[in-house]
C-alpha cells in the first residue's frame, strides 16, 4: 500500500504471489486518480456506459459480490487483449430507496440502463486496474515460474 494514511491518495497492490509480491494482480485506485480509459471513483452508471459506448452489466447490490462488474460483454473499456483492464464496483448512493430493490438485488445481473439504477444513485464505489495471470506460474511452488 502506497500513503495508506491519506484515502485520497491510497494506492493499494493485490499480488498473485502475496508471499513475494511478485505479480501485479490488482491496483485499487484512490478517489482522486482515474484508470488510462478515464474511469474514476465516483462516475455513474450512465457516465461509465458512455465511456463504455454501451451498457455496462454488473453483479446486483446488497451482497458479497454487489456492483462488481464481471461481465465484460463488450463496448470499448475492456479489451481482453489488452494486458489490464479496468476493475470497477458500483454501489447505490441513496441508503433507504423508496423503490422496491428486489430485480436489482443480491446474485443477479444487472445493466447499467435499468432504471432503478439511477433511482438508487448508483456510482462508481471504487475503481482499479485488474492484470492477467502471468503465463508460466501456477502458484502453488513457493512463488516460482513454472519452466516451460
Amino acid at each position: 500500500m502506497v500513503y495508506g494514511d491519506d484515502p485520497d491518495r491510497k494506492i493499494a497492490f493485490q499480488w498473485f504471489d502475496e508471499a513475494n509480491t511478485r505479480f501485479v494482480s490488482y491496483v485499487d485506485l484512490p478517489p482522486t486518480l482515474a484508470t488510462p480509459e478515464g474511469l474514476y471513483v465516483g462516475q455513474t452508471a450512465a457516465e461509465v456506459a458512455a465511456l463504455n459506448g454501451e451498457p455496462v452489466s454488473f453483479a446486483g447490490f446488497w451482497w458479497d459480490y454487489g456492483g462488481y462488474v464481471f461481465l465484460h460483454e463488450g463496448g470499448k473499456l475492456w479489451n481482453t487483449e489488452a494486458p489490464c483492464v479496468p476493475m470497477i464496483r458500483f454501489a447505490p448512493t441513496v441508503e433507504e430507496p423508496d423503490v422496491d430493490v428486489t430485480t436489482i438485488s443480491g446474485d443477479v445481473t444487472v445493466t447499467s440502463d435499468d432504471p432503478l439504477v439511477a433511482k438508487v444513485g448508483v456510482k462508481v464505489q471504487t475503481a482499479g486496474m485488474g492484470y492477467q495471470y502471468p503465463e508460466g506460474y501456477d502458484g502453488f511452488d513457493e512463488g516460482e515460474p513454472v519452466e516451460e
